[in-house]
C-alpha cells in the first residue's frame, strides 16, 4: 500500500510539473526566443574570423635539413607570439595560431595563421615563410660561397695541370733527349774519335822507341868494352822496359775505353730513352690525364653540390589553403546553443518562480 501511495505521489508531482510548465508555455517561449535572438544578434555582430593553412618543407643542404623542424617551431613561435594571449582582437588585425611539426612528414610544418579576412590571413601567412627563408638564406649562402670557392681552386688546379706539370714533364722529356742523351753522344765522341786515337798514337810512339832501343842493344854487342857496353844495356834495358810498360799502361787504357766505358755510356743512353723518357711519357700521358679526369668529375661533384636538386630553402609546397567562409563565430553552433540554453534556463526560472510563491503561501 505504502508503495502504491509513493507512486501516486510521484504521479501527481509529475502532472503538477507538466501542468505548471503549460500554464508558463509563453513565457517559456518568449525567453527563449529572446535569449535566441540575443544570440544571433550577437554571432552576426561578432567580428568573423578567417584561417590561412600551408604546409612548409623545411629546407636542405645535401643530404641533411637546413635545421631541426622542432627548433624552427621554437623559434618561429617566440618571434610571432604564438604562445601569447591576445585578449581584444581589435590589438590585432592578424596572427600566427600555431605552428606544428607534420607528425607524418618529420621535414614538414604546418602553419595556420588567422585574421578579420582572408587577404590579411594569407599575407600574415607569407610573412612567416618569407621571415624563415631570410633567417637561414645566410646559412645557404655560406654554403653556396665554401662551394663555389672550391670549383675555382679545382678549375685553376686544372688549369695549372696543362699551365705547369705538363709543360715541366715536357722540359724534362726535352732536357732528357737533349742535354742528356748529346752529353753522352760527346762523351763516346770523344772517347772513341779522340782519345783512342790519341792512345794509339803513343802506343806506335812508344813502340817505335821500342824497336830503335832493341836495334841500339844489338849495336852494342859489336862494341869490344865491356864497361861502355854494360852501362849502355842497362840504360837501353830500362827504356824498353818503360815503354813496355807504358804501351801495356795505354793498351789497358784503350780497352778500358771499348770494353767499359763506352758501353757504360750506351747503356746510361739506353737507361734516359727506355727509363726515365718512358717514366716520363707514361706521367704526361697517363697520369696527367687521369689527375683531370678526377679533377673534372670533383667540379662535376661540386656543381651538383650546389644545384637546385642538392640544395634548397624552406618553401611552401603545394597551395596556401584558404577558406570562403570563416571558421568564428560559428553562428548555427552560436543559435542552436543559445536556443537549448534559453529554453532549459525559462524552465529553471519557472520552477523557480513556483518555488518562491509555494514558500509565500506557507
Amino acid at each position: 500500500m505504502e508503495n502504491r501511495r509513493v507512486i501516486n505521489e510521484d504521479e501527481i508531482d509529475l502532472r503538477e510539473l507538466f501542468v505548471t510548465l503549460w500554464k508558463k508555455k509563453w513565457f517559456i517561449g518568449f525567453f527563449t526566443l529572446i535569449v535566441t535572438i540575443l544570440a544571433i544578434v550577437y554571432a552576426y555582430m561578432k567580428t568573423p574570423i578567417y584561417e590561412v593553412k600551408s604546409n612548409i618543407r623545411v629546407g636542405y643542404i645535401g643530404a641533411g635539413l637546413i635545421e631541426n623542424p622542432d627548433i624552427i617551431v621554437k623559434i618561429l613561435s617566440v618571434v610571432f607570439h604564438v604562445e601569447d594571449k591576445i585578449t581584444k582582437r581589435e590589438e590585432v588585425t592578424a596572427e600566427v595560431t600555431s605552428i606544428a611539426t607534420n607528425k607524418k612528414l618529420k621535414d614538414f610544418i604546418e602553419l595556420k595563421t588567422q585574421a578579420t579576412s582572408n587577404k590579411e590571413a594569407l599575407q600574415k601567412n607569407k610573412e612567416v615563410v618569407s621571415f624563415l627563408q631570410n633567417y637561414y638564406q645566410p646559412k645557404i649562402d655560406e654554403y653556396l660561397r665554401d662551394k663555389k670557392n672550391s670549383i675555382t681552386d679545382a678549375q685553376n688546379d686544372l688549369i695549372a695541370v696543362d699551365a705547369f706539370e705538363r709543360k715541366n714533364i715536357e722540359n724534362q722529356i726535352k732536357i732528357s733527349k737533349t742535354q742528356n742523351i748529346v752529353e753522352i753522344d760527346e762523351k763516346t765522341e770523344f772517347l772513341v774519335k779522340k782519345k783512342v786515337p790519341l792512345l794509339e798514337n803513343k802506343i806506335e810512339f812508344y813502340q817505335t822507341n821500342l824497336d830503335e832501343y832493341i836495334k841500339e842493344i844489338k849495336q852494342l854487342k859489336n862494341i869490344t868494352e865491356a864497361t861502355i857496353i854494360s852501362i849502355q844495356m842497362v840504360n837501353y834495358q830500362n827504356l824498353i822496359l818503360d815503354a813496355r810498360n807504358t804501351i801495356g799502361d795505354l793498351t789497358i787504357q784503350i780497352l778500358d775505353i771499348q770494353n767499359n766505358q763506352v758501353p757504360k755510356l750506351q747503356r746510361e743512353k739506353e737507361n734516359i730513352i727506355s727509363d726515365i723518357l718512358r717514366k716520363l711519357e707514361y706521367k704526361r700521358d697517363v697520369e696527367l690525364k687521369s689527375k683531370k679526369i678526377k679533377i673534372q668529375e670533383r667540379i662535376e661533384k661540386l656543381k651538383y653540390e650546389i644545384s637546385s636538386q642538392n640544395i634548397q630553402n624552406s618553401l611552401v609546397v603545394g597551395e596556401y589553403i584558404t577558406k570562403d567562409a570563416p571558421i568564428k563565430p560559428k553562428k548555427k553552433l552560436i543559435v542552436v546553443v543559445a536556443f537549448v540554453t534559453g529554453f532549459i534556463l525559462s524552465i529553471f526560472l519557472v520552477f523557480f518562480l513556483e518555488f518562491i510563491k509555494g514558500i509565500k503561501k506557507q
